[in-house]
């Protein structure tokens, strides 16, 4: 993936500091160069943009990722929306970090975003 994100230690394992619940059901998966849309009435978060894929799925994504050439918006890297749910005391390993979220690898195998602010350093 080539999103311009932080790397964490990518052999050291997190904490979870409180239990977290996903915010959607569903998942949005876009592949490099798809077009997005930003959507109106939903107010951005800081670095992430709620967009609406070509699919009329829905999701949040990081605005370091949306690129605008002559009115059309495309995401220049590989996106999965999936969430984790996870409970405190839990462990997991942060893959990489965009504004403010963490995008994780619980149990060797379930991956998606945590907030940051609820992981750790052990």
């Amino acid at each position: 993936m080539d999103i311009p994100i932080n790397m964490p230690d990518k052999d050291a394992i997190y904490t979870v500091k409180e239990d977290f619940k996903r915010s959607y059901e569903y998942s949005v998966k876009l592949k490099r160069g798809d077009t997005v849309i930003p959507t109106e009435g939903k107010e951005s978060v800081h670095g992430w943009i709620w967009c609406r894929s070509m699919g009329d799925n829905e999701a949040w994504v990081p605005e370091s990722i949306i690129v605008q050439k002559n009115g059309i918006f495309s995401i220049n890297s590989d996106y999965d929306s999936t969430e984790l749910t996870v409970k405190k005391g839990e462990t997991v390993k942060i893959l990489y970090e965009n504004s403010g979220w963490s995008f994780c690898l619980k149990d060797g195998t379930d991956m998606g975003w945590l907030p940051a602010s609820i992981l750790t350093k052990q």
